[in-house]
């Protein structure tokens, strides 16, 4: 059997920013004002099936009172929207997202910065369903819209530049992420305080972008920060904080200690399966970490249930072609190769390339990721002409996207090294592992 070296698992990490919902109106009666409260309560603990319960009774209420196509109409259709989209309901969220926002454009005196909160909350969504495009697309008009009205330095421009760095992270494009983080981050302090549980959002949504950089001692300290604020804001069994344990648990795994990581990825999924129920994406988010610990664990009868649990709920909600479902499909077929059945992981590799070199792009750094699996794979069939170009192509995007010194960049070259040992290409090889010895080889 072939000796197989740097199989690319790749790991889940959601961002659960802040989504706005806003009063519907002034002068409603007492009866709306007490279900929109509860509304509001609920939600803010994560409790959100309950909270769900009372946003249907407060819309139902609204629209009685001020008509199916007013403005306080609509911020109950978006707030009923958040929280079907915190439950994983995409499809009833989008619905009624759309309908928000076409009330907020189309009614009169509409009013530009309630557009702007729309398309701020369907920027969210648009991420989760992995349309990237989109949600880059209505999070810089969000943008744009808020700085005319409220100037450069207000919290609901960071609110934007916080959505819109999450989405420039999924797409690959590390530095402009970075600087959309920090700026909102330097808005937050200064407008909110450092203990606001928006700085937290942003002290979070920096910890993952640094750990895609492989920058995991910065990652590890704004992590721990952003814990700490959402310990207050938020207690230690909302979906927030389950979401920051997650993440640490990432760093720790990368820091070699697994055993702490293994720990907070099994608090993060007790938290995810009581709050948001055992089907919710977020619960397959963790299951896919622990996939990936248990892997470079070899313990590869811990990872399979997992795993195709994971891809279970994804296909369900999501749908079969988003990328998060490729991200299970490539881990699945890591285990495959793992356990020496190549074909069958060429063929779910070859599935994961196509959704996504379609919804990612073709320079994306998880395509690069792709090919190199594929790649082992057909090297481990002994089919190294077939590899080679997958091992070129998948260092060249890892190089334009991540830097020379990204330890995927060394990753990929020790694995094309050992292609050319094999092809009988003795000095290329020798030269391929020099090269791969001048990158950093471990996070630090």
């Amino acid at each position: 059997m072939h000796k197989l070296r740097n199989i690319g698992c790749i790991v889940a990490i959601a961002v659960l920013w802040f989504v706005q919902g806003s009063h519907p109106s002034s002068g409603q009666s007492a009866a709306l004002q007490e279900t929109y409260e509860k509304f509001r309560s609920l939600y803010q603990q994560g409790r959100y099936a309950d909270a769900e319960v009372h946003a249907e009774n407060a819309l139902s209420l609204v629209t009685k009172e001020y008509g199916s196509a007013s403005q306080p109409t609509a911020t109950l259709l978006n707030d009923l929207a958040l929280v079907k989209m915190a439950q994983g309901q995409l499809g009833h969220a989008e619905a009624l997202f759309n309908r928000s926002l076409d009330i907020r454009e189309n009614s009169s005196g509409s009013e530009p910065l309630r557009v702007a909160h729309s398309l701020s909350n369907l920027t969210e969504l648009y991420r989760i369903q992995g349309r990237y495009a989109a949600a880059e697309e209505v999070a810089r008009r969000s943008l744009s819209m808020r700085e005319k009205a409220l100037g450069s330095s207000h919290p609901d421009v960071a609110l934007s530049l916080n959505n819109l760095a999450v989405v420039q992270k999924e797409q690959g494009h590390f530095d402009t992420a970075e600087q959309s983080h920090r700026r909102a981050l330097a808005i937050r302090e200064k407008a909110l305080g450092t203990e606001h549980d928006q700085v937290a959002d942003s002290l979070h949504g920096l910890g993952v972008l640094h750990i895609a950089q492989h920058r995991i001692a910065d990652a590890e300290a704004m992590l721990l920060r952003s814990l700490a604020i959402r310990k207050v804001t938020s207690g230690v069994r909302h979906p927030r904080y389950a979401n920051n344990l997650n993440s640490l648990a990432l760093v720790y795994s990368l820091q070699g200690d697994d055993k702490k990581a293994e720990e907070f990825y099994e608090r993060s999924l007790a938290l995810f399966e009581s709050a948001l129920g055992p089907e919710h994406p977020e619960v397959a988010n963790t299951l896919t970490n622990l996939v990936t610990l248990y892997l470079n664990r070899k313990n590869y009868a811990k990872a399979e249930p997992l795993a195709l649990r994971s891809l279970a709920i994804r296909e369900r909600t999501l749908g079969a072609n988003h990328p998060l479902v490729a991200q299970s499909l490539n881990n699945i077929a890591a285990l495959r190769m793992f356990q020496g059945s190549y074909q069958e992981a060429e063929a779910l590799l070859e599935k994961t390339l196509a959704i996504w070199e379609k919804s990612l792009g073709p320079e994306h750094p998880d395509v690069a990721t792709c090919l190199n699996n594929l790649a082992e794979s057909y090297r481990a069939q002994s089919y190294l002409t077939k590899a080679e170009p997958l091992f070129v192509r998948s260092l060249e995007i890892r190089q334009k996207m991540l830097g020379n010194h990204h330890p995927l960049v060394a990753e990929v070259l020790l694995n094309y090294a050992d292609l050319l040992q094999e092809m009988g290409r003795v000095d290329e090889a020798a030269a391929m592992k020099r090269r791969a010895e001048t990158v950093v080889e471990k996070p630090k």
